[in-house]
């Protein structure tokens, strides 16, 4: 479905090969619990799908990753690493898209998550895929039991004046305090910022 629906894009809106840009997003899988993703069957179609492309084609294809949870959470930034493993190491642009949650809530977002998923990414850019695999894994295993119907698929997270103090445009210490938590996390894990 990935590969047909990048042939498609040249396709349907005539754009040359060579300059086309794919945005390769996650597949919405049903898992038993809730229809969701950045879940495992979705990161895996995905990441193949990145790798068929980037072996065979000159489309650039990136990534659009909607989390299951919402801005402020762990859970999202659990789920912002195994997108990025399923992305940059499988040779995928995953850059220019920051996470956002599947429902729409105004506000509902911040420069936090954005900030996360570039430094992620960078760090990314310099590890084989065993490597993003297994990060993956550890990632889903931390925050995949948590995708159900009943949470509407994980917390719904916080809006930006909640994450962010608007006087000082600085991240409030509580939000701050996950986001390095979870960086801390990475690198005990092997990643290097």
């Amino acid at each position: 479905m990935s590969i047909a629906n990048a042939i498609m894009a040249v396709l349907v809106y005539q754009m040359s090969v060579g300059a086309s840009y794919h945005a390769l997003g996650y597949l919405r899988a049903s898992t038993p619990n809730y229809s969701a993703f950045v879940t495992r069957p979705c990161l895996w179609g995905s990441s193949i799908g990145s790798q068929a492309l980037s072996r065979n084609t000159k489309i650039i294809n990136t990534v659009v990753a909607m989390t299951n949870a919402g801005p402020g959470t762990e859970m999202q930034f659990q789920e912002i690493v195994a997108a990025i493993c399923a992305s940059i190491p499988c040779g995928r642009e995953g850059l220019s898209q920051g996470a956002r949650r599947f429902k729409v809530v105004p506000l509902l977002g911040s420069g936090l998550e954005n900030r996360f998923w570039a430094e992620v990414g960078h760090a990314m850019s310099k590890v084989k895929r065993d490597f993003a695999n297994s990060l993956a894994e550890e990632m889903l295993q931390k925050y995949e039991h948590r995708i159900t119907r009943e949470s509407d698929g994980g917390p719904l997270g916080h809006t930006l004046d909640e994450i962010y103090d608007l006087k000082t445009l600085q991240p409030r210490k509580r939000f701050l305090d996950v986001y390095e938590g979870v960086k801390k996390e990475l690198e005990d894990l092997g990643l290097e910022f």
